[in-house]
């Protein structure tokens, strides 16, 4: 319909250059009379133009016009002549949106905001009036990061896009039926989404996070919003590299903004960590910790650590992510883990899971490089495992050097020196005793 109206547009500039007499309205829809209420508007195609004109200074005319996408819009009336006219739009709940006064020098509106829905475009006298027709034109523009039907399914799924490198957005709406379905890529790490309702409809709106295509399986989690709590943001969930998909359901317009980050102390496994040759590296003691997960039941996560001899009485372990901050939970979760030297030699096995830690003590085999393949055990989860790494204490000293620091961190020393200052009075004895006593003392310093 816009490629008629520019065709149109040339026709008639033809007819200008050959000297025609013209009337400048575009082909559109007339007005159909009575159209002087909001319930008697005249509909037209939002691609199309509607043309009417005012019999007399109290006619009014009502038009009505449906908006697919969310974005902005303006409206335009023109006219052959120099009349003035009052020009108000309205949604559907008899909100006004904006309001100007069209005249043959001003004959546009500000910008306003719209989403899916009807829009309602009053012509009224303004201060000067004589019958001329216009042409009204409601034009809108489709907001960047809208949704693109038919996203009804996993499979047609928009892609968010991260233009800030951390962030990506999607605007949209739904309605009873309706579902929306989005995609975004992200590294290891963590995510949130923040959910916002755009419009004033009494409807409520639900985002879900999934892992995988299933959509009845690996839900990460979900937010939303409703009339009385309008914005809403998910805790931070923790990821690893790979699609995740956001299912919107509900009634009403809404935008979504999708951020990545990392978890401050927290070191990821790196993808794709399936062979020794890829493994991911960590270091012993260090103060965060290692997380990782399966993706799939047959997703195998390999990690390498080099010790030295300053690492002796080394334990590494690996456990469950616990539920706080981490909507990926999952009681049942366990994993085989297996050490393995650097000749991928296998050292031991044993199984990791919510109930209890699979820990390895590497003093056990000296200073050298390991390796740890962690694989599904006995029932596969996407929940996330934590790799930690610590020393053990020391080993304890000897008897008899444990009795001499206890005596030297004690008060023994004062009081033996009080005693045998008091001895001393005694004499020759008491002088042989005092030195033995100084020499006691001295020992013990």
């Amino acid at each position: 319909m816009k490629n008629a109206k520019k065709l149109l547009a040339l026709f008639m500039a033809l007819l200008v250059f050959s000297g025609a007499a013209v009337t400048s309205f575009a082909a559109g829809a007339e007005e159909t009379e009575p159209n002087n209420s909001k319930e008697e508007a005249t509909a037209y195609d939002i691609e199309d133009v509607a043309t009417g004109s005012l019999s007399d200074a109290g006619d009014v005319d009502w038009y009505k016009v449906t908006v697919k996408n969310p974005g902005s819009a303006k409206v335009k009336l023109t006219q052959d002549g120099t009349d003035v006219f009052e020009v108000a739009v309205y949604d559907s709940a008899d909100k006004e949106l904006v309001s100007f006064t069209a005249s043959d020098e001003n004959p546009e509106s500000s910008s306003f905001t719209v989403n899916p829905g009807e829009y309602y475009i009053k012509v009224s006298a303004g201060s000067v009036i004589s019958g001329v027709k216009y042409t009204v034109d409601f034009t809108s523009f489709i907001a960047e990061n809208s949704e693109t039907e038919d996203n009804n399914d996993i499979s047609s799924a928009n892609v968010i896009e991260f233009k800030s490198g951390t962030s990506g957005q999607a605007v949209g709406a739904v309605s009873s039926g309706d579902t929306d379905w989005f995609r975004f890529t992200a590294s290891s790490g963590t995510f949130n989404c923040e959910l916002k309702k755009t419009d004033d409809g009494a409807g409520s709106i639900k985002a879900e996070f999934y892992q995988s295509k299933s959509g009845s399986e690996s839900i990460l989690g979900s937010v939303s919003v409703s009339p009385e709590a309008k914005s809403a943001k998910s805790a931070d969930i923790g990821i690893i590299a790979g699609n995740y998909y956001i299912k919107v359901t509900g009634s009403g317009s809404y935008s979504l903004t999708v951020s990545t980050g990392k978890t401050e102390g927290y070191v990821y496994e790196t993808e794709s960590n399936d062979s020794a040759p890829l493994a991911t590296s960590f270091t012993i003691n260090y103060e965060g910790v290692v997380l990782g997960a399966l993706s799939h039941e047959k997703d195998v996560d390999w990690f390498i650590v080099t010790t030295s001899a300053k690492d002796k009485n080394s334990i590494v372990w690996v456990e469950a992510r616990g539920k706080e901050n981490y909507a990926g939970y999952n009681s049942d979760s366990s994993w085989t883990v297996e050490l393995l030297d650097s000749d991928k030699k296998s050292l031991e096995t044993k199984t990791a899971s919510t109930e209890a830690p699979a820990e390895f003590n590497l003093a056990n085999y000296g200073a050298g490089t390991y390796y740890f393949k962690i694989y599904a055990g006995m029932k596969y989860t996407s929940s996330e495992y934590v790799f930690k790494s610590k020393k053990t204490d020391e080993p304890a000293p000897p008897f008899w050097q444990q009795i001499w620091e206890m005596l030297k961190n004690s008060n023994v020393v004062p009081q033996l020196r009080e005693l045998f200052d008091r001895i001393n009075i005694l004499g020759v004895i008491g002088s042989i005793i005092s030195n033995l006593g100084k020499w006691i003392i001295e020992l013990f310093k």
